[in-house]
C-alpha cells in the first residue's frame, strides 16, 4: 500500500468515524479532518471532484464550528419556578401541542405544583424541565423540552450542569424518566 492510498484510507476512517460520535462539536471537528485529508488525497490523484466536494465539506464543517463557538457565548439563565406560574402556564400553552409530540402522556393540568426549571438564551424562554419529587432521594422528570429553534447541545450543557447544584442543595441524587417516543 503507497503513503497516498494510506492517506486516502485515513480519510474514510476518520469520515466514518465522525458520525459515531454524539458530540456535535467533536463529530464536526473530526469531520473536518476527514474532509481535509480527503482533499489532500484528491489533490495526491489528481481527482478534483473529491476536491471540490471535499472542500466544500470542510467549509461546512468551519461554518458550522465558528457557529457552536459562538453560540457558546450565549448568556444561559436558568429560572425555577412551579407550575402555576403564570409565565410556565403560558409557556407550557404556547408550546403544548410540540410538548405533546415528544412527551403524549403531558397534560396541563397538575393536581399538585411540580418544579420548572426555566431555561434562558440571551433572555430567550429556550425551555423548560418539569420534575416532581418521587420516593427516596429522587426525582420523575416529567417534561425536558426545548424550542425549535435552540434545539442543539448548549441547553442539555447548561442545564444539567445548572442542575446540580440546585440538585444537591435539595438533597437530590437520582433523576429518572421515560419516554414511549423513539425520537426523544
Amino acid at each position: 500500500m503507497s503513503w497516498v492510498e494510506l492517506v486516502g484510507y485515513s480519510a474514510s476512517v476518520l469520515v466514518a468515524a465522525s458520525f459515531m460520535l454524539a458530540n456535535i462539536k467533536a463529530l464536526r471537528m473530526v469531520n473536518l479532518a476527514g474532509a481535509l485529508m480527503f482533499t489532500i488525497y484528491g489533490i495526491l490523484v489528481s481527482a478534483y471532484p473529491v476536491v471540490a466536494i471535499n472542500g466544500f465539506i470542510a467549509l461546512v464543517n468551519i461554518r458550522y464550528l465558528v457557529r457552536i463557538e459562538k453560540k457558546s457565548e450565549e448568556a444561559f439563565t436558568l429560572i425555577t419556578t412551579d407550575s402555576n406560574d403564570a409565565f410556565a402556564k403560558r409557556f407550557i400553552g404556547f408550546y403544548g401541542p410540540d410538548i405533546r409530540t415528544f412527551f403524549p402522556d403531558f397534560s396541563r393540568g397538575f393536581a399538585d405544583p411540580l418544579t420548572c426549571h426555566v431555561v434562558l438564551r440571551d433572555m430567550v424562554p429556550a425551555g423548560i424541565f418539569i420534575h416532581r419529587a418521587a420516593e427516596g432521594r429522587s426525582i420523575d422528570v416529567l417534561v425536558d423540552y426545548v424550542v425549535p429553534a435552540y434545539r442543539d447541545y448548549l441547553n442539555a450543557s447548561f442545564l444539567y450542569g445548572a442542575l446540580q447544584d440546585w440538585l444537591s442543595v435539595q438533597g437530590v441524587d437520582t433523576m429518572s424518566t421515560s419516554s414511549h417516543v423513539a425520537v426523544h
